[in-house]
């Protein structure tokens, strides 16, 4: 069960216009070379980020650094503090798996029950790889934020750009910060985005390119990722055992359902 106050307060990322706080170039232009990735992400106009890395959140002692979170979101996060450090006390776990899912990106667009719908109704679909991956929190919920580097468009539109570095929020993440442990298992069950992972992005939110903004509002079902020959995504039909696919193949369906949507125009 959520708390309805992080049900309300993440209810706040619904549009994606993102200042990023790092080295970044503008989103659509060729990086010249791999960026920093940015330690928070903040709406445009807000005071506080909705994005803090878990780095930015730690205080030289090693602890929590409350000051770096806006009053709701401390309060929030606080009592869930509180509430771990008695679980963990009364069980003893602490190196279990994380139970702790975290609730779907309802609010991002595009299709998300089959992957063919997905791949037919996206409007852009890029190749490209992690280059980053920094964990972090989104208002108080445990995730990952990934820098993808696009490598080629295999579906072009000119509203999405084809090359550069875009960062998603992915609902993954496991990491301790002063003895509490702030974990989200994520869509995939064993899967963990790791920096070198190769990936499909399908683009419904059309990126608005201007000075220090790059970021994806997307889903979980949006990323097909391919680590040490092996896919994964929350799509069934693209991980069974029994019908092994790579991500080249993965590829070629999507140009495959693109081709057909042409004859049928």
């Amino acid at each position: 069960m959520i708390h309805s106050s992080r049900r309300l307060l993440e209810s706040c990322f619904v549009y994606a216009l993102l200042t990023l706080s790092g080295t970044v170039t503008v989103y659509g232009q060729p990086a010249k070379s791999s960026p920093a990735a940015p330690a928070a992400l903040s709406r445009e106009g807000a005071r506080e980020p909705f994005f803090l890395s878990a780095d930015s959140a730690r205080a030289e002692n090693g602890d929590i650094r409350w000051e770096a979170f806006d009053d709701s979101i401390r309060t929030v996060l606080q009592a869930e503090v509180t509430a771990r450090k008695a679980r963990t006390t009364a069980t003893g776990a602490g190196d279990s798996p994380c139970s702790v899912r975290t609730i779907s990106f309802d609010h991002a667009p595009g299709e998300s029950e089959k992957f063919d719908d997905v791949a037919a109704s996206a409007h852009a679909v890029h190749r490209g790889r992690v280059i980053s991956a920094t964990p972090g929190f989104q208002f108080t919920t445990p995730v990952t934020l990934l820098g993808i580097e696009i490598d080629r468009a295999v579906r072009p539109d000119k509203r999405f750009p084809d090359t550069g570095t875009v960062y998603v929020i992915y609902p993954q993440a496991d990491f301790s910060i002063g003895g509490v442990r702030f974990c989200s298992a994520g869509p995939i069950q064993g899967f963990t985005p790791a920096v070198g992972d190769q990936l499909l992005l399908m683009g419904f939110n059309t990126p608005i390119p201007a000075a220090n903004y790059r970021f994806a509002l997307t889903r979980p079902e949006h990323l097909v990722f391919s680590q040490r020959d092996r896919v994964y995504s929350p799509f069934a039909e693209l991980t069974s055992a029994s019908k092994p696919t790579s991500l080249k193949g993965i590829e070629k369906r999507v140009l495959a359902i693109t081709a057909a949507q042409k004859r049928d125009r």
